[in-house]
């Protein structure tokens, strides 16, 4: 009997893992509500009120206002689709801004849904990063005209971890009257924030990538902003899901400390390790803040659909973007990296789960992988 192989998942700014807990509270409410769940949440006091206490969970750790709305949902594609819905029908239709602003780096959510809109008769621009894939409030203010209505863009690029200078920007557009939606997923648990501090007026999360479940996520919506999305009210679809992602945000909590001292030691390690190993290797990102859990590189002469297939045969899976994201040689070219180098570049990111050993594991993977290919290429 072989062997078996142990999986090590690097991508976890696309989806993770569900903790135990989450896991247990999903099979615990399809077990003892296995009939109608929904219709039992109007009956059962018990049920009642732990739903309640999730939705209290969930205002307390994005810090927003009990007067602030609240809307679940299944990720940020479908937060994206309410905000710009509400947006046109509320907004744009009455007062003619039907000017959008968002990067040129975005995830799939957002410029789909501006895409989408542009159909419709509004006009999108694309903010460009600089060479550190950074927006500066400078660019923001460049391209703010009298019929912008909105700012949207990601906290946090999950693909090189570079964090966007939020307050900045968002005080920027407070000034122009410009509403500002971030999509907030990759920020939890690394960097402290109050949503009533901030100066945005729409904040969304998906619950996959907070090691919750799949197919759900959130959207936060200051109190003065007048929405009408396509679901209304506390109408839930998916009580266990709801309940098993405010569990998700409790572990989250827990879980900051380790994010700042244990995940970061271990993707210093894991950087350092490599680069000791393959001292031409290139990282990206490091020269701003980024989240300490992310980290991108390139080998040069090495195109990072090779390295990507030879890893994923060893079981060790990292990412080079793709589906819901951008792909990050579309990423790094605009910050102006060589499009050779940019085609060999791949990211990799740790989660709560990742261990030393698995750390030490990749890097001779990635160091055999390059050492074979490197032979190939002088034969």
């Amino acid at each position: 009997m072989g062997k078996k192989i142990t999986m090590i998942y690097l991508d976890n700014h696309q989806t993770t893992r569900p903790s135990s807990k989450v896991q247990e509270t999903l099979e615990r409410l399809m077990k003892e509500n296995w009939i109608d769940i929904e219709s039992l949440y109007f009956s059962d006091h018990k049920l009642l009120a732990e739903v309640e206490n999730t939705y209290c969970v969930y205002y307390d750790v994005v810090g927003a206002k009990k007067e602030d709305q609240f809307f679940y949902t299944s990720g940020d594609a479908e937060a994206a689709s309410m905000v710009f819905y509400s947006l046109f029908h509320e907004h744009i239709a009455k007062s003619g801004k039907n000017h959008l602003l968002t990067s040129v780096v975005e995830n799939a959510s957002i410029l789909k849904t501006v895409d989408a809109l542009e159909n419709s008769g509004c006009q999108a621009e694309y903010i460009p990063v600089n060479e550190f894939g950074l927006i500066t409030p400078e660019a923001v203010e460049e391209m703010i005209n009298p019929r912008t209505s909105i700012l949207a863009l990601s906290w946090v690029n999950s693909l090189t971890g570079v964090i966007q200078p939020i307050w900045e920007i968002a005080k920027v557009c407070k000034k122009h009257d410009v509403l500002v939606y971030v999509q907030a997923s990759e920020i939890f648990a690394k960097l402290f924030f109050r949503f009533q501090d901030l100066d945005i007026d729409f904040l969304s999360f998906s619950g996959d990538k907070l090691h919750g479940p799949r197919g759900s996520g959130g959207l936060f919506v200051k109190k003065e902003i007048e929405m009408n999305p396509l679901k209304q009210g506390k109408k839930l679809e998916n009580l266990p899901s709801f309940i098993a992602l405010g569990v998700a945000f409790k572990d989250m909590l827990g879980f900051m400390d380790s994010m700042g001292t244990e995940v970061a030691r271990l993707c210093s390690l894991f950087e350092d390790s490599l680069k000791e190993k393959i001292p031409e290797l290139i990282f990206f990102g490091q020269e701003v803040n980024r989240v300490p859990n992310t980290t991108c590189f390139a080998i040069p002469g090495i195109h990072s659909d090779l390295l990507l297939f030879y890893l994923k045969e060893k079981k060790i899976f990292a990412t080079s973007g793709g589906g819901e994201r951008q792909k990050l040689e579309y990423i790094l070219s605009s910050m102006g990296v060589t499009p050779l180098l940019a085609k060999g570049a791949i990211s990799c990111t740790l989660s709560m789960f990742t261990t030393e050993s698995e750390i030490e594991k990749a890097v001779n993977g990635i160091f055999e992988i390059v050492k074979k290919l490197k032979r190939c290429a002088y034969v």
